[in-house]
């Protein structure tokens, strides 16, 4: 039975070696035996390890994106749970013991899975999802202030506006439930009283957008010290708007 609009996520925990070694029995040879004939997007969380190794990435797509299963790939960013030391704890290797024997280990998903799956699942053509707690964007969640007045045009030309979700506990489901309403017409989202979350065609490009975000809320406040601002309006926001939507069309990825 075939269902037309069902999107089937695979799992993949980073190359084949380091996938085998966690997944077993559902290795890298097991996985493609399954999806053989079908169409699966396959997903990554992208942890300290994987970042800090040169061209780890790369080789990922390489192997990923040839095979004519795939539709896409998407990547998420681990979050490191409390009490981890160092760049992508979960992941860095076997702990210890104060005696130096192995003691188990065990990975865990960020609790903000849900969040992160919620914005594949509305927006396809997503790829990548960047969630952070940048000081000055952080701040106006924090102040339950959106970064939605038209000051920059470059941020209208990338973002549009950057509205704020109401707020919901860390770690649950309803954190997905608040963002919901914004996601469709909307690359970046302040998330009341917790951090921003971007996304984009590319990882890079939702780094970009989390960058974007915090750049302006440092002009909001600086903005804000010198007496309010200039917003843009009127013919000249019309204009800039229609920028807009060519600038997203030449931006975005062909398929």
């Amino acid at each position: 039975m075939r269902f037309e609009h069902l999107n089937v996520v695979v799992s993949i925990d980073g190359l084949q070696p380091e996938h085998d070694e966690r997944r077993k029995p559902a290795t890298y040879e097991r996985i493609q035996k399954s999806i053989a004939g079908s169409r699966v997007t396959i997903h990554c969380t992208i942890t300290g390890n994987i970042a800090s190794r040169p061209g780890y990435l790369e080789e990922f797509l390489r192997y990923w994106t040839v095979q004519p299963e795939i539709r896409r790939v998407w990547f998420s960013l681990f979050t490191p749970q409390r009490g981890a030391e160092g760049p992508g704890a979960a992941d860095s290797g076997p702990a210890t013991r104060g005696n130096g024997g192995a003691a188990a280990v065990t990975r865990h998903v960020t609790n903000e899975i849900d969040m992160h799956l919620a914005i594949y699942k509305v927006r396809p053509d997503v790829q990548a999802v960047v969630h952070a707690h940048p000081v000055f964007a952080t701040a106006f969640a924090c102040s339950g202030l959106a970064l939605d007045r038209p000051l920059c045009a470059e941020v209208v030309m990338t973002l549009g506006s950057i509205p704020l979700a109401p707020y919901a506990t860390t770690g649950t489901c309803a954190v997905a439930k608040a963002l919901a309403p914004f996601l469709p017409g909307h690359d970046a989202v302040l998330l009341a009283n917790h951090g921003v979350v971007t996304y984009g065609h590319s990882l890079n490009d939702a780094l970009m957008k989390m960058e974007t975000v915090e750049h302006f809320a440092q002009i909001c406040i600086a903005v804000r010290q010198l007496g309010g601002g200039a917003l843009i309006a009127g013919e000249d926001m019309t204009a800039l708007l229609r920028a807009r939507t060519a600038y997203q069309r030449k931006a975005a990825p062909h398929l």
